[in-house]
């Protein structure tokens, strides 16, 4: 999902021909480097950007929903199975 967002982002940005004028790490805290004199709606574009590829993202995320393996996990965690292969006469401690 991340990778749809980053790819649909970068569409936009490409395409609007966003520039950087410092180079920095990424992230929320640097996106001053694309703050322009000569180029007003360059930092509007970049908000933009980020914006779009957060929602795909996010999109992304929801529509191809949430690992098969976890749904499996919580089956098998039904009552009554773990006291069956710990023992009824058995207790568990803990060390903490």
């Amino acid at each position: 999902s991340v990778m749809i967002g980053s790819f649909i982002g970068g569409i936009f940005i490409g395409l609007v021909g966003l520039q950087a004028f410092v180079l920095v790490g990424p992230g929320l805290a640097s996106m001053s480097m694309f703050i322009s004199d000569e180029l007003p709606r360059n930092f509007m574009f970049a908000v933009i950007g980020f914006a779009i590829s957060f929602a795909v993202a996010f999109a992304a995320a929801f529509i191809l929903g949430k690992d098969r393996k976890t749904e499996e996990t919580e089956k098998e965690a039904e009552p009554g199975v773990f006291a069956e292969k710990l023992g009824a006469d058995e207790t568990f401690k803990s060390p903490v």
